[in-house]
């Protein structure tokens, strides 16, 4: 007890730059061991732990408790740049067989651990009374640049029988940055009372938080929206009857193609409990606008918030407002309307049951390639996306760079489940002359009376959000109305739709959404033009 180790390279040569490797764990606490700590929180008592044929640090065993594993590079090169051929081959850091009340990273400066390159998870908590750790303030999986480098399989796994123990908490400094991890963000095998808040959680190769069986319900939004300089968020939950919730709520660039969370900059938390039924209803609750991102999402976590923590909930996309200003010249200037986006269906009437194809097309007849192209295909109920992912209601397409005159096709086939939709015929945009990183959206709002006697289609068209590498925003919108050339007869027959609604805007991110009569269809695409 009360032993330190600090400022070594652990499985490395003299220069951290090679890895001379060990068959067992790099380091270790267990047998009782107390109060000892590995690491610190300036770079001189950094360890950097790699290389290790099991974990890079163990701590394991009844009776060991008060330890701190803080400040290191475990599973990395002595830059913490680089994981090839330095990871450990288990993980990074397992806390097990009953371990309790230790801490891996903390809340103040320095205190958190990098850990990437492990061959299984970067850290794992397991066994019956392994309880009662914190794990605060870490980066798994990714550097404080942001640089990928992942685990192989889940940023952080809370393995059978571990209960109470904190993955991050909505405390300054306690949230951990999970990111880049091939598998799940946080992977919760038993219910236990292991909490996940606060942590800035993205760009995992899975869910961002996924129980295996179980786990608390997620909040159902409602309304979200953008007002001024503030989100403002409803909606419900439902859960254990009068049990009190602690819901957090998190905003992201760009939407998981689970079309859940995943959870990248935290905004905050509220509380609510629910009734006699299990009932609940929230908001609105508002937090200051994180610039550039519109994708919300939320989690809630029973017993005031140090229970269970729910997977994210469903996303929602809100219209980003107008800045007060927009300093000139920040995109660079180009010339012509060189870009456009199709989204074709090839019917207007989808009958229940029935399948269709949808076509994304984007032409780029710019004088320059537009590199990281993404295009983000979200559908509404009761639509649902078989492929090229099945089973979901949000689909990634990376289109990467796209060269002068050159252009990208892919399809999603969708399925109307129980419902009649009405599916865009086409729609097609073209790129402006100022800026970088356009967002936009045509939305179209069919809405018909009971006997489908009669019916009135309303297309608006939004740009939700232009912005470019210094993160302005612009926005504009145009609203179209649709009246149908007659009735609609009991048969289900729709209305006429216009073939196709052209509009010019801004280079950059685009969103087309179209709206059938109880479904819709959500196409983003990103953007990045390559003055070079």
């Amino acid at each position: 007890s009360g032993n330190t180790v600090i400022g070594n390279y652990i499985g490395l040569n003299a220069s951290g730059n090679a890895v001379l490797g060990n068959q067992t764990s790099n380091a270790g606490i267990f047998g009782g061991g107390t109060n000892n700590r590995i690491g610190g929180t300036t770079p001189a008592e950094r360890n950097v732990i790699a290389g290790s044929g099991v974990s890079g640090v163990r701590i394991y065993g009844l009776g060991t408790f008060g330890n701190f594993v803080t400040g290191n590079y475990i599973g990395t090169d002595a830059n913490g740049t680089s994981i090839a051929g330095f990871g450990n081959a288990a993980y990074g850091i397992d806390v097990f067989g009953g371990a309790n009340r230790n801490f891996i990273g903390g809340t103040v400066a320095g205190a958190g651990n990098l850990i990437g390159g492990s061959g299984q998870s970067g850290i794992r908590v397991s066994d019956v009374n392994t309880s009662a750790n914190s794990i605060w303030g870490n980066l798994v999986g990714v550097n404080a640049s942001s640089t990928p480098l992942p685990n192989a399989q889940n940023g952080i796994l809370i393995d059978v029988g571990a209960t109470g123990n904190l993955i991050g908490g909505p405390a300054t400094g306690q949230g951990n940055v999970i990111a880049f991890n091939a598998g799940s963000g946080v992977l919760i095998n038993s219910l236990g009372g292991n909490p996940v808040r606060g942590n800035s959680i993205y760009s995992n190769g899975a869910l961002g938080i996924k129980y295996t069986s179980g786990g608390v319900s997620a909040p159902v939004f409602t309304s979200t929206s953008a007002v001024g300089s503030i989100y403002q968020i409803s909606g419900t939950l439902s859960g254990t009857p009068s049990t009190t919730y602690a819901l957090d709520f998190y905003v992201n660039a760009v939407g998981d193609p689970s079309g859940r969370g995943q959870g990248q900059t935290y905004l905050g938390a509220a509380t609510i409990t629910t009734d006699a039924a299990g009932n609940a209803s929230f908001g609105p609750v508002m937090f200051p606008i994180v610039g550039g991102q519109a994708v919300l999402s939320a989690t809630a976590t029973d017993n005031s918030g140090i229970g269970d923590t729910s997977e994210f909930a469903s996303n929602a996309i809100v219209i980003l407002p107008n800045p007060t200003s927009v300093p000139p010249g920040n995109g660079g200037p180009r010339s012509g309307d060189c870009v456009t986006i199709a989204l074709t269906a090839p019917q207007q009437t989808v009958l229940t049951g029935e399948q269709i194809t949808l076509s994304v097309r984007l032409n780029n007849n710019c004088a320059q390639s537009l590199t990281n192209v993404v295009i983000v295909v979200q559908v509404g109920h009761p639509l649902t996306i078989l492929s090229p992912n099945p089973n979901c209601q949000q689909v990634t397409l990376v289109a990467g760079t796209i060269g002068t005159g050159q252009q990208y096709v892919s399809s999603v086939t969708v399925s109307t489940g129980n419902a009649q939709v009405i599916p865009p015929t086409a729609v097609s945009a073209s790129a402006g002359d100022t800026t970088i990183g356009q967002f936009a959206s045509f939305v179209r709002h069919m809405s018909a009376s009971s006997s489908l006697s009669a019916a009135r289609a309303q297309t608006v068209v939004n740009v939700i959000q232009a912005s470019w590498d210094d993160q302005n925003v612009r926005t504009a919108s145009q609203t179209l109305t649709v009246l149908p050339n007659n009735h609609l007869p009991n048969t289900g027959e729709h209305p006429a739709v216009p073939a196709a609604f052209d509009f010019a805007t801004t280079s950059g991110l685009l969103a087309l959404a179209a709206f059938g009569l109880m479904g819709t269809v959500l196409v983003i695409f990103g953007l990045r033009q390559n003055n070079k």
